[in-house]
């Protein structure tokens, strides 16, 4: 236990040192190409502000919490890689998607949503203030039904779900994110349960609980090296990723190189990293 303590404070500092590179030398490029990133940016900054909580959370051993968050952020990374795959005409094609079209959809969604919570809750003073603004005009609400129709509507939804843009990524051969697109999957399942709570994501939370002291401080050890692994290796690929669009390999390697420095602690960490979900303890819990 004390060698875990001493060796935490190092790994952590080690991945911090490493993420914080990365991300400085990211925010460099971004600055230097802001005109071409300036409407993909948003989500990066999300994504990165969402992996500085994940960190926070992690550090202070709030590890299933630091599932939620990462699911959430591993959604909006995948749209992220999605839109900066491929050339810049198709680029412009689904920044247009992402940022007007499903808007306009959701304002659809959110002002039925509205009108529906304004009739169960009586139209009384606090619905119409929480709901009223939603509520799109009968002119409003007619031109975007006759531009999306029912069907319009869901085969774009289609598009932009998880498993479809995972599917579209990884089937991309030019795409250098490819090998890695369907590791995200198993854990995005993972962090599903958890923020679901279903029966699953219980299980695995009692599960843990459950286990004696010593197993279960491998497993939480285990568990927290995953999760700075997971953050280390987003923020590498949503770099890489960017830099692959500016057409900046020289760039795309000095990134690489930054997250290679991990190996200088490689013998601390190959004395606590476990296949975190993936041992013989979790099976009864695999869909």
């Amino acid at each position: 236990m004390d060698d875990w303590i001493q060796d935490k404070e190092v790994i952590t500092e080690t991945y911090l040192e490493i993420i914080n590179a990365i991300n400085y030398h990211f925010l460099f490029i971004v600055k230097e190409n802001f005109d071409r990133l300036k409407m993909v940016f948003p989500l990066a900054e999300f994504i990165m502000e969402r992996f500085e909580t994940v960190i926070t959370l992690c550090i202070n051993g709030l590890l299933w919490d630091c599932e939620i968050i990462l699911r959430s952020t591993q959604e909006t990374f995948v749209k992220y890689l999605y839109m900066l795959d491929g050339e810049q005409p198709d680029v412009d094609i689904k920044i247009d998607e992402y940022w007007k079209s499903l808007a306009e959809i959701q304002s659809l969604k959110m002002s039925s949503q509205a009108k529906l919570n304004l009739e169960l809750l009586d139209d009384n003073d606090f619905s119409k203030i929480a709901f009223l603004p939603l509520v799109l005009s009968e002119e409003e609400e007619k031109r975007l039904k006759l531009k999306w129709p029912k069907k319009e509507r869901s085969k774009l939804e289609q598009k932009w779900s998880f498993s479809q843009m995972v599917l579209e990524l990884s089937a991309n051969k030019n795409n250098i994110m490819r090998d890695y697109i369907m590791l995200l999957t198993f854990n995005y399942r993972m962090g599903s349960h958890i923020i679901h709570g279903d029966e699953t994501g219980i299980g695995i939370i009692n599960e843990r609980r459950n286990r004696e002291a010593e197993e279960n401080l491998k497993a939480e050890q285990g568990h927290y090296l995953r999760i700075l692994s997971d953050v280390l290796s987003y923020n590498t690929l949503l770099s890489v990723q960017t830099m692959a669009f500016l057409k900046l390999e020289k760039e795309s390697d000095n990134i690489t190189e930054y997250q290679r420095k991990i190996h200088e602690i490689d013998n601390l960490i190959s004395k606590y990293e476990g296949r975190v979900f993936e041992d013989s303890d979790y099976n009864q819990y695999r869909k």
